[in-house]
This record gives structure tokens, C-alpha cells and sequence, in this order.
């Protein structure tokens, strides 16, 4: 019930989350209340994920670095 982001890190879009909110019978006070939580922290999962990801591009290029050096040592 989540969508991959590029990063291929799991990501809720609000309408998901109010939906499995409801099939678990979540008060609606309460649900907005997560909702808004939930709105408030997408910038910081958003910029974690792109960190995540140059993280593990940049990881790539540096074995990708070292495999080519050695073939030059």
C-alpha cells in the first residue's frame, strides 16, 4: 500500500495513510492529528531519502574508483 519513491525508499501518500487510518478504525480527531504529523515530516523523509541515495551512488563510485585503480596498479 506504499509507493517507492526514486531512492526505492517506501513512501505513504496522505490518502493512503487516511485510508489505512479508517480500516483500522482511528478516530477521526485522531487521524487528523497523524495526518498532520505525518504532513510535517515528509520534507525531512524526503531530503533523508535523497541523502540515502547519493550516499549509496556515491559508495558506488568509490568501488567503482578502486576496482579501476587496481586495474592500473
Amino acid at each position: 500500500m506504499s509507493t517507492d519513491l526514486a531512492s526505492g525508499l517506501p513512501f505513504l501518500t496522505t490518502m493512503q495513510l487516511r485510508s489505512a487510518l479508517g480500516d483500522a478504525g482511528v478516530a477521526e480527531s485522531a487521524a487528523d492529528a497523524i495526518v498532520d504529523v505525518n504532513e510535517g515530516a515528509k520534507p525531512y523523509a524526503s531530503r533523508s531519502a535523497a541523502n540515502a541515495r547519493r550516499a549509496k551512488n556515491q559508495q558506488s563510485f568509490t568501488d567503482l574508483e578502486d576496482r579501476t585503480t587496481d586495474l592500473w596498479i
